[in-house]
């Protein structure tokens, strides 16, 4: 249990929540502010909730644990993080939603490979302020396709990049990890429920919808 005064409830309960459920964020903030008006969405940075039955950093877990790509206390990159400490940062103005996996898509998915893909990245791969400018660039439609911003081999892979990059690892098709914004990840259909967390209460555009 979460106790939080920019709860949507006085208390919120993550015990329904399973690995690979989508966290998604509406921060506040320029470069929250820059992705959120680029993509007409409130969201501005998206995580994947970690299998619970998967050790980290060679341990049991003991509480839920998101996989996220992100600047965080001197850390940039993929990272892994306790849900409820990234829930405690929020700040006032700032929005959370559970983006809960639909079991037909968890019956899909090949979660050895997206796992395995997870760990491998988590504490390797980085990113500087140069890459996540260039994160906001592939938002402009108008650019988004020229080389300099496009990068599909890269492993300095931000936010929604690497969630996308999980799905594709995990089996789903057709996706373009380096033009797939937060907004883009809540729009994909693979989604059985979206509850908001945390933040004055708001529906998501466009959710579950492509």
């Amino acid at each position: 249990m979460l106790a939080s005064s920019n709860a949507v409830n006085a208390t919120t309960d993550l015990s329904a929540l399973r690995g690979g459920d989508i966290i998604a964020f509406g921060g506040t903030g320029f470069v929250s502010d820059a992705i959120e008006w680029l993509t007409r969405s409130k969201l501005s940075h998206v995580a994947m909730v970690v299998d619970p039955r998967l050790n980290v950093d060679g341990r049991p877990q003991t509480q839920l644990q998101i996989v996220e790509s992100t600047i965080l206390n001197g850390r940039n990159g993929a990272q892994i993080n306790p849900l409820e400490a990234r829930l405690a940062m929020c700040g006032p103005g700032e929005r959370v939603w559970a983006l809960r996996l639909s079991d037909a898509i968890r019956g899909f998915l090949n979660w050895d490979r997206l796992w395995a893909f997870a760990m491998v990245r988590v504490n390797r791969d980085r990113y500087n302020v140069l890459e996540l400018g260039a994160y906001i660039a592939r938002m402009i439609p108008a650019v988004q396709d020229l080389p300099v911003w496009y990068q599909p081999n890269s492993r300095e892979e931000v936010c929604s990049e690497l969630v996308a990059e999980l799905l594709a690892a995990g089996g789903l098709p057709g996706l373009r990890p380096y033009q797939t914004p937060p907004q883009g990840i809540a729009e994909l259909k693979l989604y059985g429920d979206c509850r908001q967390l945390m933040g004055k209460p708001a529906a998501i555009r466009k959710f579950n919808s492509q």
